[in-house]
């Protein structure tokens, strides 16, 4: 019983704050833009703030207009810049508001700064006080001043949107990366490739029988080159370009290139490619015969059998061969630095080839009217 009561107290309690809450009149004189790059745009902030304020129904909030009749009638001029205590105490009794919400935008160390307060007419000191720091991205302002209202007004804002805004080391995206601002992975790439079925045998084979001598397990590097065609959300989408040479380390050079379509999340960095894969190796033409042995032909593949194949072998001429790629993986981040990490797999009729690969390169970041 004692628990029901305490219960019911507590709601009423929060229904009468509620209640007093809604009946406040508020006022919104206005921000203060002269420190920031947003001084010729001081209208459209009040704007912004003002929308944000009425959108939270939690005030009775005083028309705009009836605002700037009652301000420009002033004979004195002396609200015209009021933003010291005294002045918005004068202010709020000459308007007949219970509270006064003020405010101002600064830029600074590579910060957009916003400082939103409430000013209590007759307790005469601030209510509430935000100060919200955000990267300085220009184009977010009106996201900006969302989440600093909402911080003011206790209302909850959305963690993904706050993190693009306020992380300089976060995942990027069309928040905290406009125009040409987006995180690019390009930089070298460096692994192993492992080869199973028939080209494992191939390169495992004794020259004189047209192998390689090798160990199927090989040494990669290359180069990754990307091209973003969507950023947008959760999500950025890419082309990605990668010429690699594998067999180094054995003193073989294969080379290819491998062009895939990739979606990337912008959240926790795990991305998932496709794509066809072209290499440069040795082919020729041949057949097996009854007994399982391998018979070279010409480079034409003129020999007296129907059951003309071509396959890998060291005895051949260099030729292109194309195959198919998907790939997976996650790109860790240390500051600026990314750390891309992928496993991928080649699959093919006889053979399969998979590997690991990773990376590092930094966010390269541009001013948005750079060309």
């Amino acid at each position: 019983m004692k628990i029901i009561k305490t219960a019911i107290l507590a709601l009423t309690i929060s229904n009468i704050a509620q209640a007093q809450s809604l009946n406040a009149t508020i006022a919104l004189h206005s921000i203060d833009c002269r420190s920031s790059t947003f001084e010729t745009q001081r209208n459209q902030v009040a704007d912004m703030v003002l929308i944000e304020l009425e959108r939270s129904s939690q005030y009775e909030v005083m028309d705009k207009y009836e605002l700037e009749y009652k301000i420009k009638n002033d004979s004195t001029n002396q609200y015209r810049n009021c933003y010291s205590t005294s002045c918005l105490s004068l202010l709020g009794e000459q308007l007949g508001v219970s509270q006064l919400l003020t405010g101002n935008i600064k830029n600074m160390g590579g910060q957009i700064i916003i400082t939103l307060k409430i000013w209590d007419i007759r307790e005469k000191k601030f209510a509430k006080v935000e100060v919200s720091e955000f990267l300085d991205i220009n184009t977010e302002l009106r996201k900006m001043l969302q989440i600093s209202m909402n911080n003011l007004l206790g209302i909850k804002n959305d963690t993904l949107i706050v993190s693009k805004l306020t992380k300089p080391n976060d995942f990027a995206n069309e928040l905290n990366n406009p125009y040409q601002l987006r995180l690019r992975s390009d930089g070298p790439r460096m692994g192993f490739a492992a080869f199973a079925g028939e080209k494992g045998n191939r390169l495992k084979a004794k020259p004189a029988d047209g192998g390689y001598n090798l160990t199927p397990v090989m040494f990669q590097f290359g180069y990754q080159f990307e091209k973003q065609y969507l950023n947008s959300g959760n999500f950025q989408a890419l082309f990605e370009f990668v010429p690699m040479i594998t067999g180094l380390d054995q003193g073989k050079a294969f080379v290819s290139l491998v062009i895939m379509n990739g979606l990337r999340n912008n959240k926790n960095g795990w991305e998932i490619a496709f794509g066809p894969s072209l290499t440069v190796a040795k082919f020729a033409y041949g057949y097996y015969d009854a007994a399982g042995n391998w018979t070279l032909g010409d480079n034409f593949g003129m020999v007296s059998s129907n059951n003309i194949i071509r396959r890998l072998d060291s005895r051949g001429t260099p030729q292109f061969t194309s195959s198919f790629v998907i790939a997976a993986g996650r790109t860790f981040k240390s500051g600026k630095l990314n750390i891309p990490l992928n496993a991928y797999i080649v699959p093919s009729r006889h053979s399969v080839q998979f590997g690991l690969s990773f990376g590092f390169n930094s966010r390269d970041r541009y001013e948005p009217n750079k060309k």
